[in-house]
């Protein structure tokens, strides 16, 4: 007993067919000729199991087992009646369905077909419906009255085919040539190639190719590829990668797209492209671009098929396309690539585009020689293990003999100048006694830079040094994690007359254990007219500060712009302060000159004042000023009684102007000798009473 998944399978395509003409093509041709063509149908047990034919019924079933259908306009109806079939016992019966379609009805003997027999009927006197031209059609083969051997269950179904309705009225052979121009080559990596052009030409001296005027049969280029599976030599590409080619054709200065037709059941597309009128020795293109193979290398064919062309047959003709992983354009080769410059271009999807290697224990060598005038050998050396410079090196070496003029060692190291570079880039060895530079040279003027970049944590941390002829001269720049862009640290300005620009919040100068010096130096003369400045300014770049050495008098100055106050250290060793440029103080003499004051007025209360002050003994906190015991007063205390001789110190403390008490004291010994002089007084009095 079969099961149902059994059944089914046998039901599934157990037949096939093919329709071929005597020359073994899917075609018939449009002649004028009376005779009609013959056409051989056959029929092939593709099951996988043997299959019975029954004989041909009258109790319901059709009283054939096949029957073969034509679309409308396909065959000439007209004709039908001289059909005939040469094989004895079969029947044939024409019989035209409501929707136009023509079917040829075949009733055969019982017979039994074994696994991939074949049955054959020939159709004699078959003609073509020529009205429409050449063009492409589908047969249909029904079948029924099938069954497998041993079971009693019967099989219907049907198959298409492909079948070619041609031309072949007027001469034979068209006077046209038919070829890719240049060498034919795709590469078969995957890639996309470069277009191909398909030259189709007028090779006659005299005749002209004219294009059909009749719009229902146009004149037609027909152009299809050999698709196959993936492994085949002999196909292009997969039906997918046929599907991707694009077909254009050439009409004046413009490119258009061809028709596209089909392109199922793993067959190749098939792109129609116009006849144009072509003159003796003329000629016109059709591009055939993106194309895509990873098929073997060999040849393919391209085939391009011509159509109701007046006053020729219908025919075809084959190119050829070369798959090769190497691609010659002219005097270029390319390697896995199309050449667009050089002499060889190689290129690899995968990891190796190049790949050399060797025995030799001094290493592999690749030799580059250039034989002009001049001109030199080297040689690029992967060493091996009896090579002098190690095993594992990579060398580039002058000649054969030369020296090594840079490696690259196995720890990533690069040297240049020596051999054994210990540091990842080494210029020279520490035994050379000559001069020897990093040069970081560039042209186009102030559009190009030159320098070095120092980057950490994947760039977004470093230091750039760079020579700027924007900036004129040479800048050091910052770049922070959470900053886009480099910010200047320093510049160094000028070509001559240097000027140095710090853009730092701090700059300090260390010397560790050793004494450390700050110099700043103007006397670029040697005669002493300069004087050297340490400038102060805002970040808007406004001067608040200036500290300098004055050439001639030998004074330093610190100068606050804001306030206009000056504090100087004269050559003779005293300080003065400067308030808008008059002497407000001084050391060892103040100045106190009547003719600078005005509104005098004496001290009021000056004793009374003082003794309400308290001096106390006291230490700074955490040793701020350092941690002696010390005498002084309370500035909140003197802010009350004697403001004048209080200062603020910022917004935090408060600091009391001890020299200044001197005036006061002055005045309370005055008030205070008063009062002695008044009780001794009284005493007197006192006693001579």
């Amino acid at each position: 007993m079969n099961s149902p998944l059994q059944s089914k399978t046998r039901k599934t395509l157990p037949l096939d067919f093919s329709l071929l003409n005597e020359q073994e093509l899917n075609a018939l041709y449009i002649t004028d000729e009376a005779v009609g063509q013959s056409l051989r149908l056959e029929i092939r047990n593709q099951s996988g199991e043997n299959l019975e034919l029954l004989e041909p019924s009258t109790d319901g079933r059709p009283a054939h087992q096949f029957e073969l259908v034509f679309r409308p306009g396909v065959l000439n109806e007209a004709q039908l009646t001289k059909l005939s079939v040469q094989e004895q016992g079969v029947g044939l019966v024409t019989h035209k369905h409501e929707d136009g379609t023509l079917a040829l009805r075949l009733s055969l003997p019982a017979a039994s077909m074994a696994v991939g027999a074949k049955s054959v009927i020939t159709l004699n006197n078959v003609n073509p419906d020529g009205r429409l031209g050449s063009r492409g059609t589908r047969v249909m083969l029904r079948y029924n009255g099938v069954q497998v051997h041993g079971t009693d269950e019967a099989i219907s179904g049907f198959r298409e085919s492909h079948l070619n309705i041609v031309t072949h009225l007027g001469k034979r052979n068209i006077p046209l040539h038919v070829g890719i121009v240049g060498s034919g080559q795709v590469l078969n990596n995957g890639v996309v190639n470069p277009p191909l052009l398909l030259r189709v030409s007028n090779v006659s001296n005299d005749y002209r190719i004219v294009a059909s005027a009749d719009a229902e049969r146009p004149s037609l280029f027909v152009i299809l590829f050999e698709v196959g599976s993936g492994d085949e030599e002999w196909a292009l590409g997969t039906a997918e990668q046929v599907k991707g080619i694009g077909v254009e054709y050439q009409s004046g200065t413009q490119w258009l797209d061809a028709h596209k037709l089909g392109g199922d059941q793993g067959r190749s597309p098939e792109w129609s492209v116009p006849v144009p009128t072509l003159e003796a020795r003329e000629y016109f293109d059709i591009r055939l671009s993106h194309i895509v193979t990873d098929h073997p290398a060999g040849l393919t064919n391209v085939h391009i098929r011509y159509e109701n062309v007046p006053g020729y047959w219908d025919g075809h003709f084959v190119s050829l396309i070369e798959k090769s992983p190497i691609v010659v354009r002219g005097k270029q080769v390319g390697i896995g690539m199309a050449p667009e410059t050089g002499t060889l271009q190689v290129f690899n999807p995968a990891r190796y585009s190049v790949s050399m290697d060797g025995s030799s224990e001094t290493g592999t060598w690749m030799r580059i020689h250039n034989s002009s005038t001049g001109g030199r050998a080297w040689n690029i050396i992967s060493t091996g293990a009896k090579n002098s410079a190690g095993a594992g090196n990579l060398l580039f070496k002058q000649d054969d003999t030369g020296p090594v003029r840079m490696v690259l060692d196995d720890s990533g190291n690069v040297g240049m100048g020596t051999d054994n570079p210990t540091e990842q880039l080494q210029l020279g060895e520490f035994s050379h006694h000559g001069d020897q530079y990093l040069a970081l040279k560039t042209s186009g003027g102030n559009k190009h830079k030159a320098g070095v970049k120092f980057r950490h944590n994947d760039e977004t941390y470093g230091y750039t040094i760079v020579s700027d002829e924007v900036v004129n001269g040479l800048q050091i720049r910052g770049r922070h994690g959470s900053k886009t862009e480099e910010v200047p640290v320093m510049d160094i300005r000028g070509w001559g007359d240097y000027n140095v620009d710090f853009k730092a919040k701090r700059f300090e100068i260390s010397g560790g254990n050793t004494s450390t010096e700050l110099v700043l130096e103007a006397d670029t003369d040697g005669k002493g007219v300069d004087s050297p400045t340490l400038t102060l300014l805002t970040n808007g770049g406004n001067t608040v500060g200036r500290l300098g050495l004055g050439a001639k008098t030998r004074n330093l100055s610190l100068t606050n712009n804001v306030s206009g106050t000056t504090l100087s250290v004269q050559h003779d060793g005293n300080i003065v302060a400067y308030q808008k440029g008059k002497a407000v103080w001084a050391t060892h003499t103040n100045l106190s000159d009547i003719t600078l004051k005005t509104d005098v007025k004496p001290i009021d209360d000056p004793l009374k004042r003082l003794t309400a002050l308290n001096g106390i003994s006291f230490q700074w906190k955490e040793g701020r000023f350092g941690r002696e015991r010390e005498l002084g007063l309370v500035a909140q205390e003197v802010e009350k009684l004697f403001p004048e001789l209080m200062q603020p110190l910022g917004q935090d403390a408060k600091l009391v102007q001890y020299e200044k008490f001197v005036p006061v004291l002055v005045e309370a010994i005055k008030e205070q000798q008063k009062m002695i002089e008044a009780l001794q007084r009284k005493i007197r009095e006192f006693e001579t009473s």
